[in-house]
């Protein structure tokens, strides 16, 4: 809106008196009149009435050129403007003042009343904390849920690389794939940072005896013999490819 007024958003009419409602009522028609009458007039009560006039001059001569007419012909948008905008800003210095009137009215009627609505209001946000508290609660098991799921699927990876972990059904704190906690804060984050974590290509990484070339044994993972065995060092050998 062109004109500097601030409108107040009132709760809805039909929770409060009649008079206010009425005061309310008229408010907005006197608004809705005032912003019709800014947007007809838009071009013409902006303060930079006269560049947007000589614009509409310049394509309109333009027009006309490119289609064999005379060009300079025709009223001038910039003295059709410079000609009705004092009429129009006189129009709208009325409305805005009726708005201005309306407006303090509605404001002063409504906060008259505006005591009467605590109690509603009270009861609201006790009905919502309770509806919170409720979701609360719903989100912390099912992230407790989420966390017994990850830990599931770490059983399983486990026991294919030779572990022995315990199942169980139970919910946990989430933890990412390789046991580490999670570092996001905020609910959506943690479960993208959990699932993540788990889509990286997972392959077994079992135990195996290996023997060095003087006849000593030891177990490793699969992954560090194998490094053992590809480096220069290479007299060793999986005891269990016999």
């Amino acid at each position: 809106m062109i004109a500097d007024i601030t409108v107040t958003n009132f709760p809805p009419v039909d929770s409060l008196p009649r008079n206010v409602a009425e005061l309310i009522a008229a408010r907005d028609a006197v608004y809705e009149e005032l912003d019709a009458f800014e947007v007809e007039w838009a071009d013409v009560l902006a303060d930079d009435w006269r560049t947007i006039a000589e614009g509409k001059d310049i394509r309109s001569a333009v027009d006309a050129a490119r289609a064999g007419k005379d060009g300079l012909k025709g009223a001038s948008e910039v003295a059709k403007a410079r000609d009705i905008r004092p009429r129009v800003v006189g129009v709208h210095r009325v409305l805005t003042s009726k708005l201005r009137e309306a407006e303090n009215a509605a404001q002063k009627a409504f906060r008259a009343v505006v005591g009467t609505l605590e109690a509603d209001a009270l009861k609201q946000l006790r009905e919502t904390a309770q509806r919170a508290e409720e979701a609360y609660r719903a989100y912390l098991a099912a992230r407790d849920a989420l966390g017994g799921a990850a830990n599931r699927v770490r059983f399983v990876r486990d026991w294919q690389s030779d572990g022995r972990p315990s199942w169980t059904d139970e919910g946990m704190n989430p933890l990412r794939a390789d046991n580490s906690p999670l570092t996001a804060t905020e609910p959506l984050a943690e479960i993208r940072e959990l699932l993540e974590s788990f889509n990286a290509p997972f392959t077994p990484d079992p135990l195996v005896w290996v023997e060095f070339g003087n006849g000593q044994r030891m177990e490793l993972r699969r992954s560090q013999a194998k490094a053992l065995n590809d480096s220069a060092n290479n007299d060793i050998r999986l005891v269990d490819a016999e």
